[in-house]
């Protein structure tokens, strides 16, 4: 059997990646690789967080943006999609062992002693990580209804249909997919912040030959 057999789209993994999170959160430096790998299994095993932090991964620049928090000796991004992929990018490289997290810590998160700095690590990277990728920060995600999942299925659909699309820049596609995406993630929680999503992304792609019809099945799901 191979991983692809056991990824799923089921919102579901949402709130085990927020439960992942947390775990890490609240733990202790000792046991950090450990949850580091359960966040990263996590993610191997959904189509809905790949293709959130896919989105997010697309065009950014992590050397640059690494060197960039090195030089300033923080890491304060500017928009939620840098910081989803930073974050996710050091959480592999320390998984790969490419970087050491006791050096990472001492380098630019030291406090005096190693759990205060994990503790300020997560709450600089990991908590904001968190809360972006899930759009629905210290909730837990209720039973999935099947009206839920209609809207992400058609949001799922409208992201194919925009990334099929030849008559977009690469820059245009990656943000529309990542309203996509967030309408998908707000699903279960916030139908009101899907809602909103789904009308700004109407007026951005609403006529677009090949994309109108999803468009239109979208706004079905949430009512219009």
């Amino acid at each position: 059997m191979s991983i692809r057999d056991l990824m799923t789209d089921d919102l579901g993994k949402i709130s085990e990646f927020a439960a992942a999170c947390d775990d890490m959160i609240n733990s202790r430096y000792i046991l950090a690789e450990s949850k580091i790998i359960k966040i990263l299994q996590t993610v191997a095993l959904s189509t809905v967080l790949q293709r959130i932090i896919g989105c997010a991964l697309k065009g950014f620049d992590y050397a640059q943006a690494a060197a960039k928090c090195a030089e300033k000796g923080k890491f304060v991004l500017a928009t939620p999609k840098e910081h989803i992929a930073l974050t996710f990018c050091i959480l592999a490289d320390i998984d790969n062992r490419k970087i050491f997290l006791n050096d990472f810590l001492r380098k630019f998160f030291w406090n005096g002693d190693i759990n205060s700095s994990y503790a300020s690590f997560c709450a600089t990277l990991i908590v904001p990580f968190k809360n972006y990728v899930t759009a629905a920060p210290d909730q837990a995600a209720p039973r999935q209804s099947e009206a839920s999942r209609g809207l992400e299925r058609r949001a799922i659909e409208l992201a194919d249909a925009i990334e099929r699309y030849p008559g977009l820049k690469q820059n245009e596609k990656e943000e529309y997919i990542f309203m996509c995406d967030e309408i998908a993630a707000k699903a279960r929680t916030d139908v009101t912040g899907a809602r909103a999503l789904a009308i700004g992304l109407k007026g951005l792609v609403g006529e677009l030959p090949g994309v109108a019809d999803y468009v239109s099945a979208l706004m079905r799901e949430l009512g219009y």
